[in-house]
């Protein structure tokens, strides 16, 4: 079976043409827009069948060079195994972009090493205390940070970005670190920090806290005899302010602390962490 649709749309300014090709097993839809005032031309292709989607989006500008994006997903399925892969291209004048990913699965019934959870190697988390629910938090998170910090070690994301904006992906004045996140990574980076609130924790607690934060950590201001700014910053690599922190904290073990989150004004993002000591007043 063989369906074939083409919607024309012609104007003195403009030109629009929308086609779909469906066979069996297979779908095509091509949007084009030929812009007859200012020479430009854009195409958004998708074609789809029971293996693979490739989606190809062409932006062309009269006396300039055509800037391409595609995105490429395959699917391989052979026996118990399958082969999943994606592809992603840009390419414009000056920049040429390809990455690639595959996974590949198989399907077993039975396991090396199967282990099933119970009560002897669970945790249930309301059965902890908040100390203890602390330092678990701190550790998950210290290890959280290091594999992005890895990540965004061997990529870099400044030449990312132009590339993204150079494609038209990113608006110039979005800003790919911090004032330009959504909702949702904006209330993931705040997570990280907000877990790590608490009163009345012990010195060993604030040392689990510095490290699940020492990524971030840029510098120290000293607010008050029993108040800290611990300053946070996104790509930061701070050792010799990490390494006077961890000191001052080991120099006054036996004191108890209180940490909250201060937040920017204008990102609603988490700017710094405050570390009180605790005063007895009795």
């Amino acid at each position: 079976m063989k369906n074939t649709v083409r919607t024309a749309i012609q104007t003195s300014e403009y030109e629009i043409n929308l086609d779909l090709l469906s066979t069996n097993g297979e779908n095509f839809i091509q949007f084009k827009e030929d812009n007859i005032t200012n020479g430009t031309t854009k195409t958004i292709a998708l074609n789809r069948n029971n293996s693979s989607i490739e989606i190809n989006i062409d932006n062309y500008i009269e006396g300039d060079e055509e800037k391409n994006t595609s995105i490429i997903q395959n699917k391989e399925i052979s026996g118990n195994t399958m082969k999943k892969s994606i592809s992603v291209k840009y390419e414009d004048s000056d920049n040429r972009v390809e990455a690639y990913v595959t996974q590949n699965y198989q399907t077993v019934t039975q396991f090396n090493d199967e282990m099933i959870l119970n009560n002897e190697n669970s945790i249930k988390l309301n059965d902890l205390d908040e100390e203890e629910l602390q330092t678990l938090m701190s550790t998950v998170t210290e290890g959280v940070n290091n594999k992005l910090n890895e990540i965004q070690t061997e990529i870099n994301m400044g030449e990312l970005q132009q590339v993204l904006i150079n494609a038209g992906l990113v608006k110039e004045q979005q800003n790919m670190e911090l004032s330009g996140t959504t909702e949702t990574e904006k209330t993931r980076y705040n997570s990280q920090f907000e877990m790590l609130k608490g009163e009345n924790l012990d010195a060993d607690s604030i040392l689990n806290a510095i490290n699940a934060s020492q990524n971030y950590i840029s510098n120290l201001e000293v607010v008050s005899n029993t108040e800290l700014k611990i300053m946070l910053e996104r790509n930061t690599n701070s050792p010799d302010i990490v390494t006077t922190l961890q000191n001052f904290i080991e120099e006054h073990k036996r004191e108890k602390y209180n940490i909250d989150v201060e937040y920017d004004e204008q990102t609603g993002l988490a700017r710094n962490l405050l570390l009180t000591i605790v005063v007895d007043e009795t």
